[in-house]
């Protein structure tokens, strides 16, 4: 009787197993049709670890198309066909490339400075989902030239590898804001480089590592002496992310904090340096978003690499490139709205204006300066093109009520 009953139990088991195994459905392949730039393998890459052996549910389609729109190098209008044999589904991706390659222009101008200049980039460089950026700047006080390279997927699946050179001429102003005065003027030329490593531990979460060159030199012309810059450090990063597309808009929460330590090459002045920021956005509903962001850096830092505000997020009130602080904070409250959209493809607009209105404020300091106040409104109007792999043009104005300053700049906007 317990060998009967022991049997019993062995074929149950084995009916269950059978029968689980019989319920799931597998994908047996994934392709793409649309595409006439972005390799299959990138396509794998982008949407593993979702690949074929992998179990298909309900939602496998829609975590699909939220990976593909998060990279932003594909139109929109994303669909899918679904081909069930036995067990096993075959799934066809129809998607197409957007254009990701674009030479834009920018200038800005405040009150004490001004720039123009441009951007050339390739958000899908050679069809592998690779950045190339190189930026040309001319301006009141000089000139700048930058080349920087992204690899997202640099030999590992979740290694991210980035390669800045940037170097120029410039006559630096630092001025008091406050009093409308020149606290120190000196005129140099710089090289920088930075290779820096960013590891994704989860989805949400990434840990990075870089090295750091830095040179400035006094040239002719001096007005205020500085010394020379030649250092070679280390700086590390920690980001927290987590950021949904919806377009025109991003919304979720992003933060990092960053820090680096410089070692000098010709004498014993090494520096340090800490900053942070913390941004988040919702979206209220298909034209509506609000956000706030909080900012801050501390250093005990040469002239020369003293941070730089202005023009930024938490500082658009300020001008840019003329206030150097050795500390700061700042926070920035925004409203945003997307009035029009012009021109439609299958319901989506080919471009979408929005209008920001936004309210921010900190404090900043350096040796040169005592504690100095800013806070002001500001108002941007952004294009969004959902066809062109584009940060959104941004035509952006800040008015400082503590100096009674300004600045205005047309160039591209930072996502989250």
């Amino acid at each position: 009787m317990k060998k009967i009953f022991l049997v019993f139990i062995f074929c149950v088991k084995i009916l269950y197993s059978q029968g689980g195994a019989e319920s799931n459905i597998y994908i047996r392949s994934i392709t793409f049709e649309g595409l006439k730039r972005t390799k299959n393998i990138t396509m794998l890459d982008i949407l593993n670890p979702i690949k074929s052996g992998s179990i298909y549910t309900s939602t496998t389609t829609n975590i699909i198309l939220k990976k593909l729109n998060t990279e932003q190098i594909f139109q929109p209008d994303i669909t899918f066909k679904t081909t069930y044999v036995d067990n096993y589904v075959d799934i066809i991706v129809y998607v197409k490339d957007r254009w990701t390659l674009m030479l834009v222009p920018m200038f800005s101008f405040s009150d004490s400075s001004w720039y123009v200049g441009g951007f050339l980039f390739d958000k899908n460089l050679l069809g592998f989902n690779k950045n190339l950026n190189v930026t040309g700047l001319y301006g009141s006080y000089g000139w700048q030239a930058k080349i920087e390279y992204e690899d997202p997927k640099f030999f590992l699946q979740n290694l991210n590898m980035n390669a800045i050179i940037d170097g120029g001429q410039s006559v630096i102003s630092d001025r008091d804001i406050k009093n409308s005065t020149v606290a120190r003027m000196y005129e140099n030329m710089f090289v920088k480089g930075d290779l820096f490593f960013k590891y994704k531990l989860l989805s949400v979460l990434s840990l990075g590592v870089g090295i750091k060159y830095q040179y400035y030199d006094d040239i002719k012309n001096q007005i205020s002496k500085v010394d020379t810059v030649n250092s070679l450090g280390m700086h590390f990063k920690i980001e927290y992310k987590k950021v949904n597309y919806e377009y025109p808009f991003e919304e979720g929460i992003v933060f990092r904090f960053n820090g680096g330590y410089q070692f000098s090459l010709i004498n014993n002045e090494n520096y340090y340096s800490i900053d942070t920021e913390l941004n988040t956005s919702l979206i209220l509903n298909d034209i509506q978003r609000i956000g706030a962001g909080i900012y801050g850096g501390y250093g005990d830092l040469p002239a020369q690499v003293e941070f730089r505000l202005g023009g930024k997020m938490g500082s658009y009130t300020l001008p840019q490139s003329v206030v150097a602080a050795d500390y700061y904070s700042s926070a920035t409250i925004f409203y945003e709205i997307a009035f029009l959209n012009i021109g439609s493809k299958n319901k989506k607009p080919y471009t979408t204006l929005a209008m920001q209105l936004f309210y921010e404020g900190g404090l900043y300091g350096s040796d040169i300066l005592d504690h100095t106040w800013h806070h002001g409104p500001g108002f941007a109007i952004f294009l969004y093109t959902p066809y062109i792999s584009l940060p959104a043009i941004e035509f952006k104005f800040g008015y400082d009520l503590a100096s009674e300053n300004y600045y205005f700049r047309v160039g591209l906007s930072r996502y989250l």
